[in-house]
């Protein structure tokens, strides 16, 4: 079976916008079942389009993209509710 690439990756001088590059595979490969890829590429039969593999892969790194800004709120939370502890006068060296 043929496969080719999808990959989208930060670009721009400051890393600012998102590029989107395809490409073709050499050879045949078999089939492994794996989707896209949370660093950003998916390897696809060639026969599911560029379009679907692009929306597929688009579509998972946006749900990482959420499940990071969810982490990072919750944490952040945690980090704004953080009270100093209450500190002895002793000093131990």
């Amino acid at each position: 079976m043929k496969f080719s690439t999808v990959e989208i990756r930060p670009a721009g001088v400051k890393r600012d916008k998102w590029g989107v590059s395809f490409g073709d595979m050499e050879g045949d490969r078999v089939n492994e079942g794996h989707g896209p890829h949370g660093l950003g590429f998916y390897h696809y039969p060639r026969r599911m389009g560029k379009e679907k593999a692009f929306e597929a892969l688009r579509s998972h790194l946006v749900a990482k993209h959420e499940e990071e800004i969810a982490a990072l709120t919750k944490s952040l939370a945690k980090l704004k509710a953080l009270k100093m502890p209450k500190v002895s006068q002793k000093v131990n060296v």
